[in-house]
């Protein structure tokens, strides 16, 4: 049995995992659905102080709390900054990182680094029109979810750079899944993982492609079938 901790990205909340995590306690793990402060259940927390350090600590007190060991971390689209960030702060509690169409930030890097300049422009053209300035407003993609549980992610998030100290992910063996059924040309949102998965792929991860789309809640199958394969295969 694997201990695993699922991190949503962003505008979710852990509700997002409930099919995959069901499909993963049939398979005999024990898993865990935190939901970063400010999103889902936790909207009521939602302020401008929230940034990236806000949400590695919702991480790594889960871990610390729960008392895990060993745990498989995955992170979803945005929270690949958190559990980049997680890992270097206990990486003695972290068996392996899996990184699901997720940024793949270095130390000195935030998230808005990483995008592509169409997209990058289009949300900070969001934030300030439709997000007060400080909340990134959730996407069309998004809006599938039919219980309406999509809230905005507060903006720091990504433009917090990570301040790595232990450099510990090169010592934590690492995996990327990119999703492939929506990279494709006039889908700049899905493009701006694409930079991540070239950089997983120079830095010697084990990298695995998917057909299938990039929101969690969609085609859920696909994506606990990867990450029973990943987990089984340790």
């Amino acid at each position: 049995m694997a201990t695993i901790v699922l991190v949503h990205g962003g505008t979710s909340g852990g509700w997002a995992w409930k099919p995959i995590a069901s499909k993963l306690r049939r398979e005999g793990h024990e898993v865990y659905t935190p939901t970063l402060t400010g999103l889902g259940e936790r909207v009521h927390l939602l302020t401008r102080e929230i940034g990236l350090d806000t949400q590695i600590t919702d991480i790594v007190n889960v871990l610390a709390f729960e008392d895990l060991h060993d745990v498989i971390l995955v992170g979803h689209s945005l929270s690949g900054a958190v559990i980049t960030g997680v890992a270097d702060q206990i990486p003695e509690r972290i068996s392996k990182l899996i990184y699901l169409d997720a940024f793949l930030p270095e130390n000195g890097e935030c998230v808005r680094d990483l995008v592509e300049p169409e997209w990058k422009k289009m949300t900070e053209h969001v934030i300030q029109t439709q997000g007060d300035g400080w909340l990134f407003p959730v996407v069309a993609e998004s809006k599938h979810d039919k219980a309406d549980r999509h809230r905005p992610h507060p903006a720091k998030v990504s433009t917090d750079k990570l301040n790595l100290k232990k450099n510990a992910r090169g010592d934590i063996p690492s995996v990327y899944v990119r999703f492939t059924a929506d990279k494709q040309a006039g889908m700049p949102f899905q493009l701006t993982f694409e930079s991540s998965w070239q950089r997983a792929r120079s830095l010697g991860l084990d990298v695995y492609e998917v057909d299938t789309v990039h929101s969690i809640s969609q085609d859920s199958d696909a994506k606990a079938r990867i990450l029973v394969e990943l987990v089984d295969g340790l």
